[in-house]
């Protein structure tokens, strides 16, 4: 039998059927499934599993969805994932996120998450800061790291809940404890603020250096902008992670050492590189120093001329 999907709750009916009036779908939709009283078939749960694994999208969704409506997180969470893909004529997010709030209900930590980006962002529900957080713990306090950060983002700046610079640190930490490297540099700069905790030069500097070592850009570039002040040239290797990534600000920087020749023997060759991938990239401000190592490469050859004065 043809069947096809309503976009709206998930439920198939037979093709050519109308779809229901939108107040009765929604009832549906609130309503008690009952087939999730019954017990899963432990190989119909294996069937949908591995055509899933084997990205036999049209056999997973039909095989899926049974063990899904039985009670499954797992296939409910399949069935969200795969409804999210280009594989059905549309991509169908509304129907997305119906299979992962089924999931999320039946104690699916990712989904849980999923479902506070979802509503964080306004994508295929409308924008709700509440009920961002109300999912975001629901997988923060199952361990979930990218949740921690998300629901520590939501205090930082009292979305959907209270302002709390307190709680804010509280689920950056859980998150970098994790090694999340985006909720280390936040621990990081906490710290170094005094915000939500008590000020510590030393424990702020360790937790963005773990965030720098880990790969995080923003955290390379920190650490070389702490570092940079003393005057020795210790912020010039995290400067150049954060260049070779293509950070500009770490390009433009680098482009300003090498020029000046402070920190290290000037090359002004190295500087205009720096520069020009910097404004190649978009930063404007670069653009103002490539003329700037432009006259001194001027300058530089001019003095190497013979006769010149002060090489004669």
């Amino acid at each position: 039998m043809n069947t096809t999907y309503d976009r709206t709750t998930g439920r198939k009916f037979r093709a050519g059927t109308r779809f229901l009036p939108a107040a009765l779908a929604i009832a549906l939709l609130s309503a008690p499934d009952e087939s999730l009283a019954q017990p899963v078939d432990p190989a119909a749960i294996t069937i949908c599993y591995q055509a899933y694994r084997d990205s036999d999208y049209d056999n997973a969704i039909s095989s899926c969805e049974p063990v899904a409506r039985a009670g499954d997180a797992n296939a409910a969470f399949i069935m969200a994932s795969l409804l999210a893909l280009e594989k059905f004529g549309v991509r169908d997010f509304t129907a997305s996120v119906y299979w992962l709030e089924r999931a999320a209900d039946s104690g699916h930590v990712e989904a849980a998450y999923n479902l506070g980006v979802s509503y964080q962002n306004g994508h295929a529900v409308d924008q709700d800061y509440e009920l961002a957080a109300k999912w975001y713990r629901l997988a923060a306090d199952d361990g979930s790291a990218k949740a921690q950060r998300n629901l520590g983002a939501l205090y930082e700046h009292g979305r959907g809940v209270e302002r709390s610079d307190a709680l804010a640190f509280f689920w950056f930490r859980q998150a970098a404890e994790r090694e999340l490297p985006d909720a280390q540099l936040k621990v990081g700069l906490m710290y170094l603020a005094g915000r939500g905790v008590a000020g510590s030069q030393r424990e702020g500097f360790d937790w963005i250096e773990r965030a720098a070592n880990a790969g995080n850009i923003d955290a390379q570039l920190s650490l070389g902008l702490l570092l940079d002040s003393n005057g020795r040239g210790e912020g010039i290797p995290w400067y150049e992670g954060a260049a070779a990534e293509g950070n500009t600000i770490a390009l433009h920087n680098l482009a300003v050492i090498y020029l000046r020749g402070e920190q290290v023997e000037r090359d002004l060759d190295r500087a205009m590189a720096y520069a020009e991938r910097s404004v190649a990239l978009g930063n404007r401000e670069s653009a103002t120093l490539v003329q700037d190592i432009r006259a001194a490469m001027v300058e530089a050859a001019v003095r190497l001329k013979p006769g010149v004065l002060g090489n004669a």
